[in-house]
C-alpha cells in the first residue's frame, strides 16, 4: 500500500499492542484486537512528536505490519488473497525478524523470508516446528533456526537452502502456554548464544560450523538472551 502523510495525534493507544517491528526508521504497533497497525516516525518521536499514522489490517488478527521504506508488509487473515499484493500461506504466525532488505517471519508451515528484490517471498520447510529463529547482522544473508528436536540449523536466504545442522540440546515442544521457557538466541559476530533452559545453561555456538565452543551456567532458568557491543574510545 501507499505511504500516506502522518498526521497529528496522541500517543498510540489501542486494544492489545502486540508485535513491534523497528525498521526503516519507524516504529510499526500492531494492536491484534483492533485490526490495524500504529506507525511511529522515528527522528520524529526523538524529537517528542507522537503522530501517528494507522495502517489498516483486513481484520483483526495476531500478526504484524513491518515498513519496508516504499511499502508496508502487513500478513492478513484470510482464505483469499488480498485483491492486490501478493500472499502467501503462514499459519500460526510467531514472530518475526529483519536484516537489511529481508523480513523473516516463523509459521506453522516452516518460515516464510520476504525480499526487495523478485522472488518477494520464499517458503523454507522444516522437519520439525521453529523454536526461535534468528537474522546474521553480520552476513545478512544467513539466518539461524532452532526447532523442537533441538537441532540448529543454518540457512542461506538467497538459495532459500539448510546449509548445515546440528543436535544442540534435547527437544523442546512448541505444545503447552507459549510464555513457557524455552530456548532463545542472540548473535555476537560470530557467535550465536543459546539459552537452554531445561540445562540452567548458556550455549556459545561457532555460527561456521555450529560447534559449542563452550557453557556458561546461570542461576535459575535462563529465558530471552541479548547481546550488546559497542565501539570507539567511549561506549
Amino acid at each position: 500500500m501507499n505511504r500516506p502523510g502522518l498526521s497529528p495525534g496522541l500517543a498510540p493507544r489501542g486494544p492489545r499492542p502486540f508485535h513491534v517491528v523497528n525498521h526503516s526508521g519507524s516504529v510499526a504497533i500492531t494492536f491484534d484486537r483492533g485490526g490495524y497497525a500504529s506507525v511511529l516516525e522515528e527522528s520524529a518521536v526523538l524529537e517528542g512528536d507522537l503522530a501517528e499514522q494507522k495502517i489498516p489490517m483486513n481484520v483483526a488478527h495476531h500478526g504484524f505490519v513491518a515498513d519496508m521504506g516504499d511499502y508496508f508488509v502487513s500478513s492478513i487473515a484470510a482464505e483469499e488473497p488480498m485483491e492486490e499484493g501478493e500472499a502467501h500461506i503462514c499459519t500460526d504466525l510467531h514472530g518475526e525478524t529483519l536484516s537489511g532488505s529481508f523480513l523473516m517471519a516463523g509459521c506453522r508451515e516452516g518460515m516464510i523470508a520476504h525480499d526487495t528484490t523478485q522472488p518477494y517471498f520464499t517458503r523454507v520447510e522444516l522437519t520439525f516446528r521453529e523454536v526461535d529463529f534468528i537474522l546474521d547482522p553480520v552476513d545478512p544473508r544467513m539466518a539461524y533456526i532452532f526447532t523442537e528436536d533441538g537441532s540448529l540449523h543454518r540457512l542461506n536466504m538467497l538459495s532459500a537452502q539448510i546449509e548445515q545442522s546440528a543436535q544442540i540440546t534435547r527437544p523442546y515442544s512448541m505444545d503447552g502456554y507459549w510464555r513457557d521457557p524455552r530456548p532463545r538466541m542472540s548473535l555476537a559476530d560470530d557467535r550465536l548464544i543459546l539459552t537452554d533452559p531445561l540445562e540452567a545453561v548458556l550455549r556459545v555456538i561457532d555460527t561456521q560450523d555450529l560447534a559449542e565452543i563452550e557453557t556458561i551456567a546461570v542461576e535459575g532458568i535462563p529465558y530471552n538472551v541479548i547481546a550488546l557491543g559497542g565501539s570507539g574510545l567511549t561506549h
